[in-house]
């Protein structure tokens, strides 16, 4: 994965927004009709840690899927995306 990150200030605080690209790996595609509730369970976890999920979009190309996350810093961030199995 690969992250973008932008920091804006909102209700007095200044707040990152990551951009983070990925690929599914072999086993993703094999469950491809799993991807969404997959995803819903990627906005619970990344929400246990403080992180909001704004967007999520499938691609075609390059990469499979873009995800717009929401985190006081990247240090907050990084626990929730270490998740490699949301089952």
């Amino acid at each position: 994965m690969r992250e973008y990150q932008k920091s804006i200030q909102m209700k007095g605080r200044i707040m990152a927004i990551f951009l983070i690209v990925g690929k599914f790996t072999p086993q993703g595609i094999t469950n491809l009709k799993q991807t969404t509730s997959r995803a819903e369970r990627f906005r619970q976890i990344a929400e246990k840690f403080g992180v909001t999920v704004r967007e999520i979009f499938w691609l075609m190309g390059e990469y499979d899927v873009i995800n717009i996350v929401e985190a006081d810093d990247e240090i907050g961030f990084c626990p929730a995306f270490r998740v490699g199995d949301l089952k």
